[in-house]
């Protein structure tokens, strides 16, 4: 099922995905579709299975793509939850279901770290420097 929508777009994005949709030989609709489907974060409703699909055809994005998947950010509420979780197994104050909770938004923070280094060893042999993006992102620490 699909939904139409109108939207009123800069000429200027307008004109980029023009010759983007020329120069890969797709529809303009399929380049819009795509370029959403990208940069909305697809963790809010993926699933580990989904997250390994998109591992498998990471070579096959586009550099615009393969940025897009570098500045997505780990949603929100996971992340909080994943915070408050871990804060309570300091304490053993855990479920059992909130240990497999725990264990799965773990799991699910490993692939997706996973995949954001890979997006950026494919850019670095596509030719891309990335070692300005890596002074601009901030390092995780352990507190």
């Amino acid at each position: 099922m699909s939904k139409t929508i109108t939207l009123d777009l800069p000429d200027e994005l307008y004109g980029i995905l023009e010759d983007i949709s020329a120069k890969s030989q797709k529809s303009f609709d399929e380049i819009v579709l795509e370029a959403i489907s990208v940069l909305i974060d697809p963790l809010f409703s993926l699933n580990d299975e989904t997250l390994q699909q998109e591992q498998t055809a990471l070579s096959k994005f586009s550099d615009a793509q393969l940025w897009a998947v570098m500045f997505r950010n780990f949603p929100p509420r996971q992340l909080a939850r994943y915070q408050e979780l871990a804060e309570q197994q300091k304490e053993d104050l855990l479920t059992i279901s909130e240990e497999e909770e725990l264990d799965k938004l773990v799991r699910r923070a490993d692939l997706y770290m996973l995949l954001r280094s890979q997006a950026l060893l494919l850019l670095k042999n596509r030719g891309y420097s990335i070692h300005a993006w890596q002074k601009q992102t901030p390092q995780l620490s352990d507190d």
